[in-house]
């Protein structure tokens, strides 16, 4: 029950609620003025900034390859650090502003009277000009005037760190900014006190590079000179010297310049840069001089004079003893070693290989895709002489060992024509490398003594790795031996059923053999070893230790072939000898698939105790 006590004090206190509400509660303050914004700045449309700190001026402008300095010297610029600038001024905010009736007429005591700082950044319709101040009096703001904007702004300090200290600041360090003009850059010289060092140029016809200085004339590796000219664009300016300040240029090894660097186009100068003497306080610095652009400046020595004074040949020469070419224009390949001259040609129909030479039989395509593949990958370590008059001297006069590529005829020509050759002499007692000369020239050249180590030597290496091939279905008797054992014969009727010395073969025994003959029918050699009927003897692989023989009777296409595979000994790697009768009627020896062996030996559970 509700009594006149409790209602009296429910009255009380909704009094004394709405009272705190009227009068005592905060209420939300209104929102402070909107503050007048700076001028807008559309970065793209900013064409030149200028700088005036005092009697410093400094003024850039952009061009069409980027941002360039013009006062007080001419200089590229570096257009990201410009560009901060810019960005930086277009993206600030004022934190507050003090109109013209508060800030009166004393602008000295926001230090814009004079200013500290001019900022003018002329556009293609509007220009804008900044004048900074001093620091607030809790040094993280800056006082600011801009045009056409009356008042004062306060605005934060952080753009402050994009401006230079000095212009130097803002040079492009970099030696040689190509840009575009690398694309077409199409000679490269440099030059000692005693005359031509090396010079590069490019044929404008088709496009290749020559080493035309030292003669005679050399074959330049394009790719080389690419990562040159990249690598060149790397290249900085540790510190620009001022001429006031600067040393005569005798004193820096600049008149003359130890090496002179100049890349153009044309007649178009696009690089110069004079290397001089080590820095007298700087290790590992040399002076520098750009004659485009007169400015002094020490740079790096390893990365400029110590890898321009190596060899021209180690520097840009072409390595390939063979130019590239495409393996289907390949029509023939002559080898020719001390143990064997040998022939292999290119069906141009449907580009397989045969050996043509001794012998007539298949090429494994994989074997000779290898070749090729190394042969347009063999380069020489150096270039050993490059005018030769007696090539008796490098074993080249009759050389041990050549290798021919011919083309297939072209233009209507019936016959072959010449794609390459190249001849290995002699051995190099002092470091191992092998003498060696291409065709077409009349200099020596060293090659690892691995590259001709690898090469076929002999043709059967390049053989079919499958001796042959057939399915289970057609193999109708087989005579499988083991040391100490008489041969054991099974044979398949007419029913397809196989039969042994015990009878006929169970089911499972019958899919035993089955398989066992289909992984013999399907077989790769895994490596080519050697040949003869002589190596069938040797120790190493164990033919006369295990005896182990499979003979097999196959019937294709009406006639009936006889395989006879021997199996030895495995060597350390686990890998397994093996030997056939090749197609020119030599014992071969090779490595045997593990895989295959293993299904070999359940056969051998075929065998009677």
């Amino acid at each position: 029950m509700i009594t006149r006590q409790t209602i009296t004090l429910l009255i009380l206190t909704m009094g004394v609620f709405l009272y705190l509400a009227a009068f005592e509660w905060d209420r939300k303050p209104p929102p402070p003025p909107s503050l007048p914004s700076l001028p807008t700045v559309d970065i793209a449309q900013v064409k030149s900034v200028e700088l005036q700190r005092g009697p410093q001026f400094f003024r850039l402008e952009r061009g069409t390859d980027g941002w360039d300095i013009v006062q007080p010297f001419k200089y590229p610029a570096q257009e990201s650090r410009v560009m901060a600038l810019v960005e930086a001024l277009a993206a600030l905010r004022p934190n507050n502003h003090i109109p013209d009736n508060e800030s009166g007429s004393d602008l000295a005591k926001f230090g814009l009277d004079p200013e500290r700082m001019t900022l003018r950044l002329e556009g293609l319709a509007t220009n804008h000009v900044f004048r900074l101040g001093k620091l607030t009096p809790l040094r993280d703001k800056l006082y600011l005037a801009a045009s056409e904007s009356p008042g004062i702004y306060v605005v934060p300090i952080h753009f402050l760190q994009t401006l230079p200290r000095e212009m130097d600041h803002w040079r492009d360090p970099r030696l040689a900014p190509l840009g575009v003009s690398r694309a077409r850059v199409d000679h490269l010289t440099l030059t000692d006190p005693a005359g031509p060092v090396l010079e590069l140029r490019r044929n404008t016809t088709n496009g290749t590079w020559r080493i035309t200085q030292p003669e005679p004339s050399k074959r330049a590796d394009p790719l080389r000179i690419r990562q040159f000219l990249e690598e060149l664009q790397g290249w900085t300016a540790k510190q620009f010297i001022s001429a006031e300040s600067a040393s005569s240029k005798e004193d820096m090894g600049l008149q003359p310049p130890v090496l002179k660097l100049r890349l153009g186009h044309g007649t178009n100068r696009v690089v110069a840069l004079d290397l001089g003497g080590t820095h007298t306080n700087q290790t590992g610095f040399i002076y520098a001089h750009n004659p485009i652009l007169d400015t002094l400046m020490t740079v790096s020595r390893t990365n400029t004079l110590d890898l321009l004074k190596q060899s021209p040949w180690k520097l840009f020469g072409d390595r390939q003893m063979i130019n590239s070419f495409k393996s289907n224009a390949v029509a023939r390949i002559d080898i020719h070693t001390p143990r064997e001259k040998f022939s292999l040609a290119q069906n141009p129909t449907d580009n397989t290989w045969q050996i043509v030479k001794p012998t007539v039989q298949n090429a494994d395509e994989e074997l000779v895709g290898d070749l090729l593949f190394q042969l347009a990958n063999l380069q020489a370590q150096s270039l050993v002489k490059d005018v030769v008059t007696d090539f008796g001297e490098y074993g080249l006069e009759e050389p041990s060992t050549s290798v021919v590529l011919w083309q297939l005829p072209t233009n209507g020509s019936v016959t072959n024509k010449m794609m390459a050759r190249v001849d290995f002499g002699r051995v190099d007692p002092d470091n191992g490398l092998i003498f060696a000369r291409r065709h077409d020239e009349n200099m020596v050249y060293a090659l690892d003594g691995l590259e001709l180590q690898t090469l076929p030597d002999q043709h059967f290496r390049l053989r079919n790795k499958q001796p042959w091939q057939f399915a289970d279905t057609e193999v109708s008797k087989v005579i499988l031996t083991l040391k100490g054992d008489e041969p054991v014969e099974f044979s398949r009727n007419d029913l397809r059923r196989w039969s042994g010395p015990s009878g006929q073969l169970t089911t499972p025994s019958e899919t035993t053999m089955n398989k066992t003959l289909n992984a013999l029918g399907k077989f790769s050699v895994e490596r080519w070893l050697v040949q003869g009927d002589d190596k069938f003897s040797v120790p190493t692989f164990g033919f006369l230790d295990t005896a182990e023989r499979i003979e097999l009777e196959v019937k294709q296409s009406g006639r009936l072939v006889r395989h006879k595979l021997h199996l030895g000994a495995a060597n350390l790697q686990g890998e397994r000898y093996a030997a056939t009768t090749g197609p020119d009627g030599q014992m071969v020896v090779f490595t045997f698939p593990e895989v295959v062996y293993a299904q070999v030996l359940k056969i051998y559970a075929l065998l009677p105790d």
